[in-house]
């Protein structure tokens, strides 16, 4: 009996989850409980798509419906700086007075860290009031649970578009320096997220996870993120899994001096770098370029 539930268990997460041609890449898969009926939800996700009212609060992306129905919804999402496409799946079941939901959202090309970016994609089309979200219709009233969904961290209203700085938390980060012997500091600049991360780990390793995350680079630094505008600790996280797997100190902006376009004048013969879906400008002097999600370097 416990190993026919375990299997009907398994083949309904995976049925949510609308595959990817990547064979390594970041997922959320999870389910839902809603205190409220299935057409309810399938109204409130399908109607915030829809709805000239309602705006991605996760940097800008673009959402789609590409099938929907009483127990199903499928769509894509494209992130704000048009660049990356996920995909995301929900299987609606009915319960009483209830709905649970099967929820999977799946990046579409080669990638290990997405700083909670297929969680927000899906998060963002039910959160409520609570959670600073704007509702269309009706406000729904939800319990999450994680099947594989290591990162989950609710920055989907924080990174709204005109509201863009995240909170330093109060725990420490696991990465400042390198103290374990044989590793080094890398880093990574996620333009998705529009964050920083800082991680140790072996020179060896470094080939192995510059496959999964592109703009991994060598840091030259301890306070590497701070460095490039991004001075806010956010959170530790364990990014990957298996023998593929970081830890991972996540940065932000803070409000000092994060800027949003046409908040900057530059003066001649400086010119305005916007940098980011986000709109962070700067003023680039001569002999410097405009580095997408990082900014003004020589």
């Amino acid at each position: 009996m416990k190993l026919k539930i375990l299997a009907t268990t398994l083949v309904s997460s995976a049925a949510a989850c609308p595959g990817s041609p990547s064979f390594m890449h970041a997922k959320c898969d999870m389910s839902v409980v809603f205190q409220n009926s299935c057409p309810e939800v399938v109204a409130e996700i399908t109607g915030r798509v829809s709805s000239a009212d309602w705006s991605d609060h996760h940097n800008g992306g673009t959402y789609t419906i590409t099938a929907s129905s009483d127990t199903s919804i499928a769509g894509q999402r494209v992130t704000g700086d048009k660049k990356y496409t996920d995909k995301f799946d929900f299987i609606l079941t009915a319960g009483d007075g209830t709905c649970t939901v099967e929820a999977c959202s799946e990046s579409q090309v080669s990638s290990l860290i997405d700083y909670s970016t297929n969680y927000c994609n899906l998060h963002s089309l039910y959160c409520n009031s609570a959670d600073d979200c704007t509702t269309v219709g009706t406000e729904l009233t939800y319990a999450e649970s994680y099947s594989s969904c290591s990162q989950h961290d609710n920055v989907c209203v924080v990174k709204a578009l005109h509201s863009p700085m995240m909170q330093a938390k109060d725990d420490e980060p696991c990465c400042n320096s390198c103290l374990v012997e044989g590793e080094e500091k890398y880093f990574s600049v996620d333009t998705r997220a529009d964050l920083c991360g800082e991680s140790c780990m072996t020179p060896s390793d470094f080939p192995k996870y510059k496959i999964f995350e592109k703009g991994l680079e060598k840091a030259d630094k301890d306070n590497m993120c701070e460095s490039l505008g991004y001075p806010v600790y956010t959170e530790t996280e364990v990014h990957g899994f298996g023998p593929i797997k970081a830890t991972v100190d996540s940065y932000a902006h803070d409000s000092k001096s994060y800027k949003l376009m046409n908040e900057v004048e530059c003066v001649a013969p400086t010119v305005e770098c916007v940098y980011n879906d986000a709109g962070d400008s700067q003023c680039c002097t001569q002999g410097e370029f405009c580095v997408p999600g990082v900014g003004c370097r020589c």
